[in-house]
């Protein structure tokens, strides 16, 4: 009768089955690719980038900054936008904006980079689009910081404010 302890301690001992050590290889070199694969995509971006509502002193008086959700991406996102000046309302404005965040912005943004951005602004009953600059400093990996400079017959106007990253 041949007992577990014969079994157990034979001096025949088998070698591993070749399918097994291949499928160990083939385990191995996918987890490496998937690896390399993901350092290599694109940086994950969003549908929609929420900025809040800010304000900004200007001669005398204050100009409340107010934008849409701005939709689009990979690249460009679009939206609209309103500055109320208070109390010189006829110095209001309203029309459209649009920023470019490129892949490589993105992906220093994910790193928790400061970036610098552009875009446009055009008001409503104006064809010349204004030229903004952005300045965005992430605080966590989905908001942060934005420093917006809008330029202006009086000068730059500045509105710091905070965006978020939405519709995901």
């Amino acid at each position: 009768m041949i007992t577990s302890h014969d079994i157990c301690h034979s001096s025949k001992r088998k070698k591993p089955q070749v399918w097994i050590v291949v499928a160990i290889h083939l385990f191995v070199a996918t987890t490496v690719l998937t690896c390399c694969a993901a350092e290599d995509a694109e940086p994950p971006v969003a549908k929609a980038l929420l900025i809040e509502p800010s304000s900004a002193s200007i001669s005398g008086a204050k100009a409340n900054l107010f934008v849409t959700a701005l939709k689009g991406g990979p690249e460009k996102y679009h939206g609209s936008y309103q500055i109320k000046v208070t109390p010189y309302f006829f110095k209001s404005a309203s029309g459209n904006i649009s920023i470019d965040i490129s892949n490589e912005s993105w992906s220093r943004l994910n790193q928790g980079d400061a970036v610098l951005l552009k875009g446009i602004a055009i008001a409503d009953g104006e064809k010349n689009p204004r030229t903004i600059k952005i300045r965005a400093n992430p605080s966590a990996s989905r908001n942060g910081k934005l420093k917006i400079s809008v330029p202006t017959p009086g000068g730059t106007v500045v509105f710091n404010t905070r965006y978020r990253l939405g519709g995901d």
